[in-house]
């Protein structure tokens, strides 16, 4: 017994020695490994600091401009432009005439498809330049009057034709009408960049004109966008079939491929977002701001919106950070406008 204990442990010996070995190569095989990859990560850094030092030596500081400069940009020449246009074609327009919500408006006040895009492009263009504040107040109210009947003239009317409706119908249906609904939401854009965009007179914040885009909104997203967008929103059909639960009807959903419905839905979702950034500047009536509230907590119940439900919380938490219809100047109730 004794000689095969003796005969083992050599044997042991040179095992756990062997170990030794190739744990003390594999620490410093890990050693130079870290030491290699410091070394990458250093000169890494060091590139990145280089190309920064570069970039910064290639671009020039960008100064503010001067109102002067502005208004020789090609932004605001065509935004006057384009202004100038609608104004002249609306010149005999009657803007402080009272008008009834069924009235037709007139021909004339109807800006063409391609020049309100154009002015909404603009528009947007000039408020992230800061320079809308450079445009003549009496121009910018006078545009804002024509504008509102624009907003008017698609605010009650949906392009979704009726649950019943046949295919070609529907279609014909959705061609006419949403020529008015995104005319109306193409103004309403108009305004919204206008009223936000920074350094605007009082007298532009025009009551009427808000509300009608409030109204607008409402609208389209009821009528429109939420049942296109969700099933349990749409008109159950004549012919039966519409005691289906929402949770079988969510399940039977298709996507929104309407190029139409799917353009005025990020134009509702923009407008939404705008709506939030004029409640941080102008103090609006309590009715409008009720509006707004609701508008602005209806889309946490529908599906398939997650984008627009982004706006919608921007907009729910203005509201609820600014007391109501309290504004900057610590009031409440009403919009603090100067007649035009």
């Amino acid at each position: 017994m004794e000689l095969k204990h003796c005969s083992v442990e050599p044997a042991e010996k040179e095992e756990r020695k062997r170990k030794r070995q190739d744990a003390d190569n594999q620490q410093e095989e890990d050693a130079e490994s870290a030491a290699k990859r410091i070394k990458r990560e250093e000169e890494l850094v060091e590139r990145i600091k280089n190309s920064k030092r570069f970039e910064r030596r290639l671009v020039p500081t960008l100064e503010k401009l001067s109102a002067e400069e502005l208004m020789e940009t090609n932004t605001y020449q065509r935004f006057n432009q384009s202004l100038e246009l609608i104004l002249d074609g609306a010149e005999e327009l009657d803007l402080m005439a009272e008008q009834d919500e069924d009235d037709d408006v007139p021909q004339e006040a109807l800006i063409q498809k391609y020049r309100l895009q154009e002015l909404v492009s603009e528009a947007a263009k000039l408020k992230s330049l800061g320079a809308m504040e450079s445009v003549p107040p009496e121009r910018l109210v006078r545009a804002l009057g024509i504008l509102e009947m624009n907003v008017r003239d698609g605010a009650q009317i949906t392009p979704l034709g009726e649950a019943d409706d046949g295919e070609e119908e529907s279609r014909l249906w959705m061609e006419i009408a949403m020529e008015r609904v995104a005319r109306g939401a193409d103004a309403s854009l108009v305004i919204m960049y206008i009223l936000t965009s920074p350094g605007m007179p009082k007298r532009v914040y025009l009551e009427d004109c808000i509300e009608r885009v409030v109204k607008f909104m409402k609208f389209q997203l009821q009528n429109t966008v939420y049942p296109a967008f969700d099933p349990v929103y749409r008109a159950p059909s004549k012919k039966g079939g519409g005691s289906s639960s929402a949770k079988k009807k969510r399940a039977h959903a298709k996507d929104v491929r309407d190029r139409s419905i799917l353009s005025l839905y990020n134009k509702l979702r923009e407008l939404v977002a705008l709506t939030a950034e004029l409640l941080n500047i102008q103090v609006l009536t309590d009715t409008t701001v009720l509006q707004v509230s609701s508008l602005g907590v209806a889309p946490f119940f529908v599906e398939n919106i997650s984008e627009l439900q982004l706006s919608a919380l921007k907009l729910v938490t203005t509201v609820s950070h600014r007391g109501g219809g309290t504004g900057r100047d610590g009031g409440r109730g009403r919009t603090g406008m100067v007649a035009a």
